[in-house]
């Protein structure tokens, strides 16, 4: 990531969510495991990620740009570009925010749209395991 967008650390925290959460999911410790929940952090986060990277591409040219066109798009981007252009882009990038998925979900506050992510298998199935014992207790 480059500097001017601020997305660099952001972008560090969501790797290791979603990491962590394809890790958790491991079934074992077999080459073909690991290799599927890699393929799986990849595909959770490689479109977000060059999203961000392109983000940040334009942000550094908008900002540090010396030619003509930088410091026209610059002087469009502040001085005209109307207010609403600038806060659907940042619901935009405030919409990707992954959990870790074998915590309680934290809950939903504010008024933003969040995308949802992919559900941790083996947390689901703890949670229906839990449930078959509290129905089985109930039922003695």
């Amino acid at each position: 990531m480059l500097p001017a967008a601020g997305q660099g650390a952001a972008n560090a925290f969501q790797d290791s969510v979603i990491l962590a959460n394809c890790l958790y999911d491991l079934k074992d410790n077999s080459q073909a495991s690991i290799t599927s929940a890699f393929k799986s952090y990849y595909d959770q986060r490689f479109q977000h990620a060059k999203g961000s990277y392109e983000a940040s591409k334009m942000a550094q040219k908008i900002m540090g740009g010396s030619t003509w066109s930088d410091r026209l798009i610059r002087t469009v981007v502040f001085k005209y570009l109307p207010r609403s252009i600038l806060q659907k882009q940042l619901e935009k990038t405030t919409s990707y925010r992954p959990q870790v998925t074998f915590l309680p979900r934290a809950p939903r506050r504010g008024t933003g749209y969040a995308i949802p992510q992919l559900p941790s298998t083996r947390y689901m199935e703890g949670q229906r395991e839990r449930q078959r014992k509290a129905d089985g207790a109930e039922a003695i």
